[in-house]
């Protein structure tokens, strides 16, 4: 077995996907160092795993963004309506904004 960590197949397998590799060719790239099946399937496990975590905060952070968007709508909405001013684009657009980025951080966190 060769000494590289995890982490470091982890990032080598990031990069071989950057190239435009599929699984498949992963694979046989690691089957080319002489790892066993197992050692395989540990590896992209551990590569899935890491890739779906980033996945997550990343929507976790788009769903914090969408949210603070559609508060502070509802709020610009009600003081402009409150001072009879015109607040169509902050209804519709800062709304729309919002909702579109809380579904996109929703679709990133259940991995989508």
């Amino acid at each position: 077995m060769t000494t590289l960590s995890i982490q470091e197949y982890i990032r080598q397998i990031s990069d071989w996907k950057q190239q435009g590799l599929d699984t498949d060719q992963v694979t046989e790239k690691l089957k080319e160092t002489a790892m066993s099946d197992s050692q395989i399937t540990e590896i992209l496990n551990a590569w899935k795993k890491e890739t779906y975590r980033r996945k997550q905060n990343s929507g976790l952070i788009f769903c914090g963004i969408g949210a603070a968007m559609l508060l502070s709508s509802f709020l610009i909405t009600f003081i402009l309506y409150e001072t009879d001013h015109n607040f169509s684009f902050v209804l519709y657009g800062l709304t729309l904004a919002g909702i579109c980025l809380l579904m996109k951080g929703v679709a990133d966190f259940l991995g989508f």
